[in-house]
């Protein structure tokens, strides 16, 4: 598209984007370290108050663990996900329908799954390689653990549904209060002597007190916008939610797996020291991946609105600033890993100097795969938003489990057991490596498709603009300047052509004064497309909760038609009246407003 004159003055410069990514990334990674905070505090007090041999039986039954977080991604995330894009699109009884679901199935089973290990729980516990001494050591955890899990599971339904409603800050204040509390009951238990099961009690009931408190601020808080409603389909509904949260539950499935055969691995190899020193990087892991995880995750609800949307260019800007973030993120991270890795390793109370250098190599192995994981975690977060559920679900088996599994048994074989930890990063890089040669197979297959993120490319019968508008007097006249442009350049109706830059302008001028407050920092995002069928204008930015058109209609209520004439908005009253459907929507926490008008271009 050629532009000219002031189609130049106003680019999109991508604030919008990095603004809400900002607002979600940070909660999320946040909410996220409450969570694993739990893993990795309990790790360093169980190896400082109860031994080695304490956390090397928690770590055989973590895998438990591991299960009702597989429910939870499974559940949670597919509800989450789908209910994401029906906002997009506007499907409010199909957003409800999703939220009412992944609550009942996020209750009923971990329930049923607690109680089979419950009755088979022996074993269960000589499957995860709990066996003689470590059994008696690990008994009391397990046991807890396994009743409890129906907690582990409901943790994941306000911390991804919060999110989708546009409040995940208060998902960032409930999780982060959650990992305070258990630190506090676990020295309480300790003082109380319960040893391991203390700690499992812990868990178990800090995450009731973050659940009750996450679901009574989803349904009961301020700001609330999700309810819940009737599942008109619930056997549709639950395959829907299935596939959209199957990468994420195999990732958990595949953890689980690759904790299982490393402890084997690593015992056979290292002796029961080594199973120690695996245990302390596992913890390290398990913590630092929840900003991995915070990326993709913060990423994935705006994925689904703007799929629903068909706004391919959002997307793009989102991912693009997401893998740039979480890139720097986890470098900074494994720089700050190679300084402290001693100090860390003897925190866990490794002791002597082949146990603390052993730990400390773990360590940093682990933390290098994690720079190329985060690239890996947010591709799959994508593809399972957009419904590339197969490829999503590929990619995560590889890095989860397949490649590192697959390396680590290769690195055991060639006698190279001191660089078994090593497997982590060149996983990683390999599953990247996948990731590419599959996305390019798949263009080739269909050349409709563009890069490495598989959207459609914009098709030939459609034209669209794009750009981003200061919250300023100057901004919006400049908008409005580039839109008769745009609308001249395409030989749009002559009537709709006079209106639609009057109504942006006025539209513009409106959201500077109420959301922005004349704040010239903050920018709408302003997107006009045209197709055979329709032209759709979408106005979508931050800021106050507020309605133009709703603002129009209450302010001229009443008036004459002389008044009207005279009344300041005669752009955004005209196209009130030719528009097809106007609608507004608070989503995400931002507000969008979207016109369409039918069969509006002349030219195609």
């Amino acid at each position: 598209m050629q532009k000219t004159g002031n189609m130049t003055e106003l680019e999109n410069n991508n604030y919008f984007v990095k603004h809400t990514l900002s607002k979600y990334l940070i909660p999320t990674i946040i909410s996220l370290l409450g969570s694993t905070m739990i893993t990795f505090v309990n790790s360093l007090l169980t190896g400082n108050l109860y031994g080695k041999e304490a956390l090397a039986a928690m770590n055989l039954v973590n895998p438990v663990t591991f299960i009702f977080a597989m429910f939870g991604c499974l559940i949670s995330i597919g509800g989450a996900t789908g209910a994401s894009i029906a906002m997009g699109k506007e499907e409010d009884a199909q957003v409800n329908a999703y939220a009412t679901l992944s609550l009942l199935l996020s209750i009923a089973v971990p329930v049923m799954f607690s109680a089979v290990g419950v009755l088979f729980f022996q074993p269960l516990m000589g499957f995860l390689g709990a066996k003689g001494a470590l059994f008696e050591a690990a008994a009391g955890y397990g046991r807890v653990m396994l009743a409890g899990g129906l907690f582990t599971t409901l943790m994941y339904y306000p911390f991804n549904f919060l999110r989708v409603d546009g409040r995940g800050q208060y998902s960032m204040m409930i999780f982060g209060v959650m990992g305070v509390v258990d630190i506090l009951l676990v020295l309480l238990f300790h003082r109380m002597d319960l040893g391991l099961t203390g700690v499992g009690l812990a868990v178990v009931l800090s995450a009731a007190v973050a659940d009750a408190a996450g679901i009574g601020v989803l349904f009961f808080g301020k700001g609330r916008q999700l309810g819940l409603g009737r599942v008109a389909h619930p056997v549709h509904d639950t395959v829907q939610l299935v596939r959209a949260g199957a990468a994420a539950a195999l990732n958990n499935l595949c953890n689980m797996l690759r904790t299982i055969f490393l402890n084997s691995l690593v015992l056979t190899a290292l002796g029961e020291d080594g199973v120690s020193m695996f245990a302390v990087a596992c913890a390290v892991l398990n913590f630092a991946t929840a900003f991995v995880a915070g990326a993709g995750q913060a990423v994935s609800p705006l994925i689904g609105v703007f799929y629903g949307e068909r706004d391919y260019t959002s997307i793009r800007m989102l991912m693009k600033s997401a893998v740039r973030l979480s890139f720097l993120l986890m470098g900074g991270l494994f720089l700050l890993t190679l300084v402290g890795c001693i100090p860390l390793a003897q925190l866990f109370g490794m002791q002597g100097e082949d146990m603390t250098r052993g730990a400390a190599g773990m360590i940093c192995w682990t933390m290098a795969s994690l720079i190329p994981a985060a690239v890996v975690n947010c591709l799959i977060f994508h593809y399972t938003t957009i419904r590339r559920v197969a490829l999503a679900s590929v990619l995560t088996f590889c890095r989860s489990l397949g490649y590192v599994a697959l390396i680590a048994w290769i690195l055991v074989r060639m006698g190279a057991s001191g660089i078994l930890m090593s497997a982590f990063i060149l996983g990683e890089l390999a599953t990247l490596f996948t990731a590419v040669c599959v996305a390019e197979f798949l263009k080739k297959r269909d050349p409709s498709l563009e890069r490495m993120l598989l959207l459609p490319r914009i098709s030939g019968e459609e034209h669209y603009i794009s750009f981003s508008v200061p919250g300023s007097a100057q901004g919006a006249v400049v908008a409005s300047e580039r839109m008769a442009e745009f609308c001249e350049q395409h030989e749009l109706d002559p009537a709709l052509a006079m209106m639609l830059p009057l109504a942006i302008e006025e539209m513009l001028v409106l959201v500077n004064e109420h959301c922005f407050e004349n704040n010239d920092k903050m920018y709408a995002d302003v997107r006009i497309v045209i197709s055979a069928a329709e032209l759709l204008l979408r106005i979508r930015c931050g800021g106050k909760l507020f309605d133009p058109i709703a603002d129009y209609r209450k302010r001229t209520k009443g008036m004459s038609e002389e008044e009207l004439l005279m009344d300041e908005s005669l752009g955004i009253r005209m196209i009130t009246q030719a528009a097809d459907s106007v609608n507004f929507r608070r989503t995400l926490g931002v507000n969008n407003l979207i016109v369409t008008f039918a069969q509006t271009s002349n030219d195609l």
